[in-house]
C-alpha cells in the first residue's frame, strides 16, 4: 500500500471494512476523531473526513477488534486507558516503541509495560 498524506472516508472504508456511518458515529460520539474533520462548504455541503496513515492503521486495528466481537464500549476503554494511564496512542502500542505493547487473549486485551508488568485493559 502506497502511503498518502491523508485518506478520505471512502478510502478508509475500503481499507478497514468499516462503514461510512460507523466512521461518522465514532467521530460524532468522540470514539475516534479524524485529524481533518468534516466541515461545511460554501455551497452548503460537507467535506469528507480525512485520516492520516497512522489513523488508518489504528482504524484497521479497531475494525479487526469489532470483527472479533469487542464492543464500542470496550474499544473506548482501550483508547482512553492507553491515553490516560500510559500516555500513548494505539499506533505506538501495536507498532512498538511506545511505553506498552498490546496483546489479545480471547475476550481480553492486555498491555505489557517496558518493565514487564501486565495489565488487563478491560478490567481497569
Amino acid at each position: 500500500m502506497r502511503l498518502k498524506k491523508h485518506y478520505s472516508s471512502r478510502e478508509v472504508t475500503v481499507q478497514t471494512g468499516l462503514t461510512a456511518r460507523q466512521l461518522q458515529w465514532w467521530d460524532r460520539h468522540g470514539l475516534y476523531t479524524p485529524s481533518v474533520p468534516s466541515h461545511r462548504t460554501e455551497a452548503g455541503g460537507f467535506t469528507e473526513r480525512r485520516y492520516t496513515p497512522i489513523e488508518l492503521l489504528e482504524l484497521m486495528v479497531l475494525a479487526d477488534l469489532r470483527r472479533k466481537g469487542f464492543t464500542v464500549f470496550q474499544i473506548r476503554r482501550l483508547l482512553q486507558t492507553l491515553k490516560t494511564r500510559f500516555n500513548t496512542r494505539l499506533y505506538e502500542a501495536i507498532e512498538g516503541g511506545g511505553p506498552v505493547t498490546l496483546f489479545l487473549d480471547g475476550p481480553d486485551i492486555y498491555a505489557r509495560t517496558e518493565k514487564g508488568d501486565l495489565y488487563n485493559i478491560l478490567d481497569n
